[in-house]
């Protein structure tokens, strides 16, 4: 909204209802409103908190998932189904691992995530601008760091499990004790945004390398719009989206949608597998029996 006048009333109006949805729950992943779900909402945090909190077991099998996820949906392509990404399964795999090293957890120790938070973006694309060269440190290019940004502004590479096992939103402000949580829940949280991330990063530059090799411009909205949405699309599918809408109706309320949150990714995984094609299928599979 542009303009003098009442066009700032609305203006103002806009920007609060953006601070809203920022600042509370996500809409989209909040648990079920029914009484008993009001009732046991604190039950599963807590739940939560008490199986993945401060445990280094479960955030390694989260880092598994770059490999037993993310590498075979960027790498294959099922012509009936029209599912993967088709980039082959060496390229697939050079741009995760490379990805990996681009937004390391440990490159400025554990407690400090450049890559965290949009804010923490926010300053870097600042002093970016001033200063290129600083970027070298990260192997990102300015637009990849805006990338992250964006997507991380949208909730796409934020830990969306844990936020929704412990009910908080996916930016914004935290509560004492949902910065406590956050906290108890690092290791689990981390590794989850880190692949994350590490997915969208390597789906954003092997799409880059596409559309380049097709001869198109990647700097156009229309070619830019594609690239995010499949990232995105990446993320979601290798990842998992614990939105309420990705839920059959079943499990969407109540008592039966806590048990649910817990086998999502597991029926994600099976979604995967299915709609591989048939060799990459097997390697899924051999894959994950080496793994357990």
């Amino acid at each position: 909204i542009t303009g003098k006048g009442k066009g700032n009333r609305y203006r103002g109006q806009a920007t609060n209802l953006v601070k809203y949805y920022r600042e509370t729950r996500n809409l989209m992943d909040a648990t079920g409103e029914g009484v008993i779900g009001k009732t046991f909402r604190p039950v599963i945090g807590a739940t939560a908190a008490a199986q993945l909190g401060f445990l280094m077991a479960p955030a390694i099998v989260n880092m598994t998932s770059l490999y037993t996820h993310a590498i075979p949906y960027l790498a294959t392509y099922n012509s009936k189904t029209g599912y993967g990404a088709g980039h082959g399964i060496g390229a697939a795999t050079a741009a995760i691992h490379r990805a990996m090293s681009s937004v390391s957890l440990i490159r400025d120790g554990f407690t400090k995530d450049v890559f965290g938070t949009a804010a923490s973006m926010d300053e870097l694309i600042k002093q970016a601008e001033k200063d290129i060269s600083m970027l070298d440190k990260y192997d990102v290019s300015l637009d990849e760091l805006k990338f992250l940004r964006d997507l991380t502004a949208k909730g796409v590479l934020t830990p969306n499990l844990n936020n929704a096992l412990l009910d908080i939103a996916r930016t914004g402000r935290r509560s004492i004790l949902g910065k406590g949580m956050e906290s108890w829940m690092a290791l689990f949280s981390k590794t989850e945004q880190y692949n994350r991330r590490v997915t969208a990063l390597a789906s954003y530059r092997l799409e880059t390398e596409r559309l380049k090799a097709q001869g198109k411009n990647v700097f156009l909205k229309e070619n830019k719009e594609d690239l995010y949405s499949r990232a995105t699309l990446a993320v979601n599918t290798s990842q998992g989206n614990y939105s309420q809408y990705n839920r059959p109706a079943w499990a969407r309320g109540n008592i039966l949608q806590f048990t649910y949150m817990y086998k999502q990714f597991i029926v994600i995984s099976v979604q995967l597998m299915r709609n591989l094609a048939p060799k990459e299928r097997r390697i899924f599979l051999a894959t994950l029996f080496l793994a357990a």
